[in-house]
């Protein structure tokens, strides 16, 4: 039983790290604002600590999504001014643009950084670096040498 507290209290302390990040606060303000000392509110955030009710409602004055935080469940009504603004200027678009932005979106989601596994590098009077993941190039064509032939 022990172990599950301290996974609880871990998860829950993630999300309130998450939520502060998304509140764009620092601890100090979000202590204040929770009416938590910072080191209380740094237990917290590590899952050292569980919050009593008193602690979960200033919170929740002070911005967190205490759906979120609990039980790891957006509420919608919840946004940052940046997610605001995504959603007001989405309401404004046509259905085509509409696709174009959640197509990027999911796009970009699916696309995985560019890391030294993909990367290759061919020295010489002509240099190529191929970054990414796999590159498919089973229609590519490579010509070796160039210049005019010799007799």
């Amino acid at each position: 039983m022990a172990i599950e507290k301290r996974n609880i209290l871990l998860e829950i302390g993630q999300r309130l790290l998450a939520e502060r990040k998304r509140l764009e606060m620092t601890q100090e303000r979000m202590a204040v604002l929770a009416g938590v000392s910072k080191r209380s509110l740094t237990g917290y955030e590590a899952g050292e600590r569980p919050m009593d009710v008193t602690t979960i409602t200033g919170l929740q004055e002070a911005g967190v999504d205490v759906m979120y935080l609990l039980t790891g469940e957006v509420d919608a009504g919840k946004l940052s001014p940046v997610e605001m603004d995504l959603v007001v200027n989405f309401r404004t678009l046509d259905d085509r643009g509409r696709a174009g932005v959640l197509g990027m979106i999911r796009g970009y989601n699916l696309a995985q950084p560019p890391s030294d596994e993909g990367r290759v590098l061919i020295k010489g009077d002509v240099g190529q670096t191929i970054t990414g993941g796999q590159v498919d190039q089973s229609q590519a064509s490579f010509s070796v040498g160039g210049g005019r032939r010799r007799r």
